[in-house]
């Protein structure tokens, strides 16, 4: 390699002239040449920074010279490699490796000194409180260098990996207790960029920080914990960027950028599997499942890259099983369901799919059934590596790989059906824990789809397996029973062992005759086997449930099903509360077998009974009931697809169906099959029909859970489309208001869904949806609102709310409308959003309907919360509203202000004009009349609010959209979109919508005694005619403006043309005060 230095020590050649430059040569003519020595000083950083020429005495020695060797320090460099193996062995002799091992990580810690280098230069440029912008190249440069250093950093390992472990093990113990771990520059690494205390694991049960034991090193770990990282400094450039986050751009919720997140934790799944956080980067992209659809569909492209495309390498695919169990520890706290469903979205298809995508997904199908087959045996094979999970971190893992068992061997039974007789011994596991009772319920479910293809087993095999099914019934709690019996069901359609299950049924029905005589003979007397007949009642329920004793193998037993029914209605009139609802649990089961009984009276009282009971203590009654008839729906749902399936492959004359679960008593043949299932349906509609305004009404309940129940209720229904929609759209629209965000997004799809099928259908039922969502919003405020109150008129239900990211100032928060995803799932049709805000607006006139007539002024405010806050993107909208209420105000309000001077001539004998109000005279007239006609004056100013809320609602919007006159003069509704829907470029944020005249009509602050109210019944009369006159655009040039009612930040363009005029002027005579005192309407 050539010295890059060498330019300045040209050899000497007699042929060549005499040089003519100072940097050629270090001597002239025997001396030393300062300026071309000083020049080199200056570029290897030895020079002084002044223009000063060092003075040097004589010529250096070679070995002062900067030569390459010297400058890189390469003596001290290339012998700094001491090998512990040759210091130790008596001849002296080095393992050969041991020089590997060691110029390998000595080249790791020199790269770890240029990537803190790099980083602290780094917390430099973004520590400063402005950051010139030609930093960015530099500052992007620098952390794609650091990006490419970790890179070949990771490709080092290659090297090291020709090293084998027995290589490794002959110098290994020398080097003991030396350890990666004490890598100090490491450490800093970690600290400059910002990882807390809080995410670091600790080592042996002890900190990093006792891996340092010198002072040097603490000194310099505390340094690097105190100093700013890398994190805090890009942080705080990042909230000083503008343009970020306002109310109506939201630079973190923008569909792009989650998709681009998307991305790169795909590509970092993809490219890095070994990388100790995909975990977690898992667990965050299955939380946009059901997401906008092109982002669903990335990530579902995600995890079958991930997880299930076919692969031999047996590394693969056990890192791919630890992966799945890790993700499902860290959502076991959620559901264990997503899996299942994960699984389904890569094997269903659809009617609507074309040709080419169900050809598509059938060949995807074998692919994502070959890689599901191989991680099963992985599972297995991982499950009988675990010898005992008596600790909690191992329990976790086995509870984890049994529920990924059992989900992706639901997509292929057969995968599973070879290590049968490996799971089956995980039942007679002694459950000491939950997670041990959680294992015995996840193994009972796997048998149970995996029993019936078990064709050649002995009959020794299942009557042991039905064995120990029956013995969990005795001695397992309901998390296991209620599998347990699903799976003996299973046994039993193989074995035909129907003896077994008769006595089964009646072990526990005479225990709970016996019991049932034992009350009916000492009626007051306290029972004492409450748990134990709970427990035998949840059992006969379950049974109910999954073995039809009307069928004729159950002819000699000694009961009916009615009988059964009445044994449950016995029990659910007992006071004991246990009793009565593990009865009313057993009732559930047994109705979804005999969903007759479900549209008797007997039923319908009982459940009706316990819907309305409002009461605290019956609140987990009222799930119970809801629970029931979710579950009934959804068992609905599951035995209607597997009668679909079965109609599709079994033939019109076969005779092929011996499942226990259908309703039918008898033998279903491919014939009669649809028809069963169309009977099923029927009955279902039947249900849904009889119990949906109930259940309706139940979910406006301050309890939280009943709601989610009720929602459950819901989306059950819809999907099997048993009623008409329509019903359901003002409890969804109210329902995207909740604060339980599960109920939010699925009322959102909900609505989602019921938009694409059925377009405008939702705009039918918009009035009733925001009275729905007004009243939620009450109860919600009564759950939540039990902090002291500093101002008297928090609980006046608004219709905005604040939004969940903080302002970047210290002004206030930026607010949205509670119903915005309402408005903005139909704003994107011109038609649709303007039908919309007709109908919110009619909602203001009070002789419009009885809809309309029956709101509240309360109620009225909420609708004007929300079209003040409504996400609005084009100048259309807002104009549209301003100009429907300039219509609805021109015909209204001139007809409440006639009716108010009516009312004055008639019963004052005072006539009112435009030209203002005589105070004294009517105040002197206002003390001589009775209290009936005030409370009429009272009546008829309480109509005027509305037009007023109105009035003060067109002052924001204009105000916030810089709506001026001009603009709302020549806009017309009737023009194209390409004219009115412009993109609206500036509006004003964290404006507070502060309609005060109406909140002091809704909740007085202040107290008035008779006089006093008199009189302010004459000023707030007083102030109506003036915002009516204010904003009457005929005579706009001759009223006072209404910016003498409003702050000055508010004034309109009205309030700037007040000089210029026109010498008809008409005066208005009363003073009024500020309607909003800090700038809010």
């Amino acid at each position: 390699m050539t010295c890059p230095y060498a330019r300045f020590v040209e050899p000497e050649d007699e042929t060549t002239s005499p040089p003519t430059t100072a940097t050629s040569k270090l001597t002239i003519n025997g001396s030393v040449n300062n300026d071309a020595l000083a020049e080199i000083l200056s570029l290897t950083g030895y020079g002084t920074s002044s223009s000063a020429k060092p003075e040097l005495k004589r010529l250096p020695s070679s070995d002062e010279l900067v030569t390459y060797g010297n400058y890189l320090q390469l003596n001290l460099l290339l012998n700094s490699q001491v090998l512990l193996s040759a210091q130790n062995d008596q001849n002296k002799n080095p393992v050969h490796d041991e020089h590997l091992f060691m110029i390998i990580h000595q080249t790791f810690e020199l790269w770890f000194k240029q990537i803190i280098w790099e980083i602290d230069s780094l917390r430099d440029i973004f520590g400063d409180d402005s950051i010139d912008e030609s930093y960015m190249f530099v500052s992007i440069n620098r952390l794609q260098r650091c990006v490419q250093i970790w890179r070949l950093l990771c490709d080092q390992i290659i090297i090291l990996e020709t090293m084998t472990p027995l290589d490794f093990m002959e110098f290994r113990s020398y080097l003991s207790p030396a350890s990666g771990f004490q890598s100090l520059q490491f450490r800093l690494i970690e600290n400059k960029l910002g990882l807390t205390e809080k995410s670091r694991v600790l080592y042996n049960q002890s900190s990093y920080k006792n891996a340092f034991p010198s002072a040097h090193e603490q000194k310099e770990l505390t340094n690097s914990l105190e100093e700013a990282t890398l994190l805090m400094v890009i942080e705080r450039w990042l909230e000083r960027t503008p343009g970020l986050e306002d109310t109506s751009f939201n630079f973190w919720e923008r569909v792009s950028v989650r998709k681009r997140v998307v991305k790169i934790f795909r590509d970092v799944c993809l490219s890095q599997p070994d990388f100790v956080r995909i975990p977690d980067i898992c667990s965050r992209l299955l939380r946009r499942i059901n997401d906008e659809e092109s982002i669903r569909k990335l990530v579902l492209e995600t995890f079958q890259q991930l997880w299930f495309t076919p692969t031999r390498n047996h590394y693969e695919i056990r890192q791919r099983v630890q992966t799945i169990i890790d993700v499902l520890i860290d959502a076991q706290k959620q559901n264990n369901t997503w899996l299942e469903n994960l699984v389904k979205e890569f094997l269903q298809t659809n009617d609507k799919q074309s040709n080419d995508d169900k050809a598509r997904i059938r060949e995807q199908r074998k692919d994502v059934l070959k890689a599901i087959h191989d991680i099963i045996n992985e599972l297995v094979e991982s499950i009988l590596k675990i010898e005992s999970a008596n600790d909690q971190v191992s329990s976790n893992k086995m509870v984890a790989k049994f529920v990924a068992l059992n989900a992706l061997g639901k997509a292929n039974p057969e995968h599973v059906l070879s290590h049968v007789s490996t799971i089956v011994e995980y039942l007679n596991i002694k459950c000491t824990s939950y997670n041990d009772n959680v294992i015995v319920q996840y193994v009972a479910k796997i048998l149970e789809f995996t029993v019936p293809l078990m064709k050649s087993a002995s009959s020794s095999i299942i009557y042991s397996l039905e064995g120990s099914l029956t013995k969990l019934l005795l001695v397992s709690g309901q998390l296991v029973i209620h599998s347990s019996i699903a799976c003996l069901a299973a046994a039993v359609r193989l074995s035909k062992n129907v003896a077994l299950v008769k006595e089964v049924f009646l072990r526990y029905h005479s225990f709970i005759i016996q019991c049932q005589l034992k009350i009916i003979e000492n009626p007051n007397d306290e029972f004492k086997g409450s748990a134990q007949l709970a427990r035998s009642i949840y059992i006969l329920g379950v049974l109910c449930k999954y073995f039809d004793i009307e069928r004729s193998e159950y002819d000699d037993l000694q009961f009916s099903v009615e009988d059964i029914f009445q044994l449950f209605m016995f029990f659910i009139e007992r006071p004991d509360s246990v009793v009565k609802l593990k009865s009313l649990v057993g009732l559930g089961y047994f109705l979804q077998r005999y969903g007759q009984y479900l549209i008797e009276d007997t039923i319908r009282q009982l459940y009706h009974t316990y819907l309305l009971d409002r009461r605290p203590l019956a609140a987990q009654l009222r799930c119970q009931v809801l629970i029931n008839l979710e579950e009934y729906f959804r068992d609905c749902i599951r035995r209607m697809a597997e009668q679909d399936i079965d109609y599709l492959h079994l033939p019109s004359t076969t005779n092929t169906n011996e499942d226990e679960n259908s309703n039918d008593a008898h033998q279903i043949t491919g014939a009669n099959l649809k028809d069963t299932t169309d009977i099923h349906s029927e009955m279902a509609s039947s249900i849904a029909q009889c119990y949906l305004r109930i259940v309706l009404d139940t979910y406006l309940s301050e309890d939280e859970i009943i709601r989610q129940c009720v929602r459950k209720v819901v989306s059950c229904i819809l999907e099997q489309g048993l009623v008409h929609p329509v019903q359901f759209i003002p409890f969804l629209i109210a329902m995207t208001t909740d604060r339980d965000i599960n109920i939010q997004q699925s009322a959102e799809q909900n609505l989602q869904d019921l938009d694409k099928t059925n377009p405008g259908i939702i705009q039918t039922k918009v009035m009733q949806g925001f009275k729905m969502s007004y009243q939620l919003q009450k109860l919600l405020l009564i759950q939540y609102n039990n902090n002291q109150q500093v101002d008297p008129q928090s609980d006046i239900i608004r219709g905005m709310t604040k939004v969940a990211v903080t302002s970047m100032t210290n002004q206030q928060l930026p607010y949205c409308s509670v119903n915005h995803f309402l408005y903005s799932l139909i704003r994107s049709s011109r038609v649709y959003r303007r039908g919309l805000i007709t109908q919110l607006l009619k909602m203001f006139d009070n002789d419009s309907s009885n809809i309309s007539s029956s709101l509240t002024l309360e109620e009225q405010l909420f609708v004007a919360d929300n079209l003040a806050y409504f996400p609005y993107q084009v100048q259309d909208e807002p104009l549209f509203i301003v100009e429907q209420i300039d219509l609805s105000i021109s015909v209204i309000g001139s007809t409440q202000l006639q009716q108010f001077r009516d009312l004055l001539k008639q019963h004052l004998d005072y006539v009112d004009d435009d030209e203002g109000i005589d105070m004294n005279k009517l105040e002197n007239k206002l003390n001589d009349v009775s209290e009936t006609i005030i409370n009429e004056l009272n009546q008829c100013l309480r109509l005027t609010k509305p037009t007023m809320l109105l009035l003060l609602l067109k002052s924001y919007l204009k105000d916030v959209y810089y709506l001026n006159d001009t603009k709302i003069i020549e806009y017309d509704h009737t023009e194209s979109s390409k004219i009115t829907d412009r993109p609206i470029l500036t509006r004003k944020i964290n404006v507070k919508f502060e309609p005060k005249i109406i909140l002091d009509t809704i909740k007085p602050i202040n107290t008035y005694d008779t006089i006093q109210k008199r009189k302010q019944l004459i000023k707030e009369f007083a102030d109506f005619k003036r915002y009516l006159l204010a904003f009457d655009t005929d005579i706009e040039d001759t009223i006072q403006s209404i910016s003498e009612l409003l702050p000055a930040s508010f004034s309109t363009s009205k309030g700037k043309k007040k000089g210029s005029g026109s010498s008809r002027r008409r005066k208005v005579m009363i003073d009024s005060d500020d309607d909003s005192v800090n700038g809010d309407f």
